[in-house]
């Protein structure tokens, strides 16, 4: 596996990509979000991907960490996330063995799913909109 920094870059950011894609769905990011947002990053093992901890790992440890997340995070369009998901997609196909990128493409797809269960409410543990992103963002991976 040989990943270029444009591609480390793409990995860091995937992510923060759904993050913001699945806590926007309802027009909102919410403070339990957030907090998840911070949980799920500190801990990026549980998601049993070798590339997906690698990449959290890298990113926590850039120095302000919270101003890279924030810049990474400002205008991005839905078309945008969409081409960024498309292209990480790709890198994953192209430049990865086939476990490897099937077990980031899970991964992200778990760190959504525990995105949007964290402004659930009790009747409803994930919103309408918010789960349909998580299914768009499986479309997108080839999942």
């Amino acid at each position: 596996m040989e990943f270029t920094s444009d591609d480390w870059v793409a990995l860091k950011s995937a992510p923060l990509l759904v993050f913001q894609s699945v806590a926007q769905a309802d027009n909102e990011i919410d403070a339990a979000e957030v907090d998840q947002l911070i949980t799920r990053l500190g801990n990026p093992a549980q998601y049993q991907s070798a590339i997906f901890t690698q990449a959290v790992t890298e990113l926590m440890a850039e120095p302000d960490v919270v101003a890279t997340i924030g810049s990474r995070l400002l205008n991005l369009s839905d078309e945008g996330i969409d081409d960024q998901v498309s292209q990480l997609k790709e890198i994953l196909d192209n430049k990865a063995d086939a476990q490897a990128s099937l077990a980031f493409k899970q991964a992200l797809i778990r760190f959504g799913t525990d995105i949007a269960i964290a402004s659930g409410e009790q009747d409803m543990p994930i919103s309408k909109l918010e789960w349909a992103e998580v299914a768009h963002f499986k479309k997108l991976l080839g999942l």
